[in-house]
């Protein structure tokens, strides 16, 4: 496991964390400020502030962290532009400045002599400077854009340059956000990078992260186990997920909820026990047995 600390002032987050991080999102604002978190420490904009991130210990700084969101295909078309900031401006800089270091300087000898030739017509007694920049110069006349913006081919780029990045030796750590129903990508292959995925169609078993108000880890083989523990009637697998699933991404944050299915009543009721929940439970007890009214009542 990752430690993962967050401090601000005098509130502190910590968080264990995987290399690959699954996120259940029960409520948006959990997963959304915990993005912004890393936003305003990378951010030289927000310099100065009493914000400060440790990843086992390592200081995230802009200096060694880059932040990349990829949660939606409009981030993911921004990427694959050449433009300051996206992950092709990026690649393609880092291939360029290795060949252009095997280019002479007479890249610039036709625009020498025109600026030579131009200033002696004009008769002016001035001198010129051409700025040695073959980069800059790329740069500024460089347009790159894809032959067909499908989505096949969106991501089939992506992927590519991905691979380039990650792969890259160098200090640089990537903090990665992604729908991995969009992009299947295994970032747990690759050593500089954490990433989050807000896929919501993966089994329950998967998720190690919950987002409600606030951003949560769970266990869920822990939790599942403790819930089987306390079940008072018999009960299978696959239908206990499917309550326990539903529960943690639609019932988690209300303040009351009310429930018709014995099995939801029961789910609810556990949870409401074992992490003590301020949650009214609305049902009607003709709906339940009398040892299930029982055992609700021991709770």
């Amino acid at each position: 496991m990752i430690r993962l600390e967050i401090s601000e002032k005098k509130n502190e987050l910590f968080f264990r964390i995987k290399k690959d991080n699954h996120v259940l999102i029960e409520n948006k604002t959990g997963i959304m400020n915990f993005y912004l978190l890393f936003y305003r420490m990378l951010e030289e904009k927000f310099d100065g502030q009493d914000l400060n991130g440790y990843l086992n210990e390592t200081a995230i700084t802009s200096k060694d962290f880059v932040l990349i969101n990829l949660l939606d295909i409009e981030k993911i078309i921004s990427t694959i532009q050449y433009k300051k900031g996206s992950i092709l401006f990026d690649v393609i800089n880092g291939v360029l400045l290795d060949k252009l270091s095997l280019v002479e300087d007479n890249i610039y000898q036709p625009i020498d002599e025109m600026m030579d030739s131009c200033i002696k017509e004009l008769g002016l007694d001035m001198f010129y400077q051409v700025e040695n920049n073959n980069l800059k110069l790329i740069q500024t006349v460089m347009k790159i854009s894809l032959h067909d913006y499908c989505m096949e081919s969106i991501i089939e780029t992506l992927k590519k340059l991905l691979i380039r990045m990650l792969n890259r030796i160098d200090s640089k750590r990537y903090i990665i956000f992604y729908n991995s129903e969009i992009l299947d990508f295994s970032f747990s292959e690759y050593s500089n990078c954490y990433s989050f995925d807000v896929n919501q169609d993966l089994p329950l078993e998967s998720y190690n992260m919950i987002s409600h108000k606030i951003l949560t880890e769970i266990n869920m083989d822990i939790l599942k186990e403790r819930i089987k523990m306390l079940w008072p009637v018999s009960y299978n697998d696959e239908q206990l997920d499917k309550n326990l699933f539903q529960y943690l991404k639609y019932y988690l944050g209300l303040k009351s909820i009310e429930l018709v299915a014995k099995d939801e009543i029961i789910m609810a009721s556990i949870l409401k026990k074992l992490w003590n929940l301020p949650q009214i439970i609305i049902y009607e007890s003709s709906l339940l047995d009398d040892n299930i009214k029982s055992f609700l009542t021991s709770l």
